[in-house]
């Protein structure tokens, strides 16, 4: 089953280290991978267009 992954990075995720968003959508293979500049690790509630974009867009496919 495909997958999409979008991620803070940077700053924003004290969380999870980007590298290792990085490597999990890699690992999943993700379709598309979006890294969000400045967004918090709740990407979701810090970028909600960002996130939105990407959800219409798998849907479509």
């Amino acid at each position: 089953m495909p997958s999409w992954f979008v991620y803070g990075d940077g700053d924003g995720d004290k969380n999870i280290p980007p590298a290792a968003q990085a490597f999990t959508a890699e690992r999943a293979r993700s379709v598309k991978t979006v890294a969000v500049k400045g967004a918090s690790h709740v990407v979701m509630t810090s970028r909600p267009d960002m996130v939105a974009k990407l959800i219409a867009e798998a849907a479509s496919r």
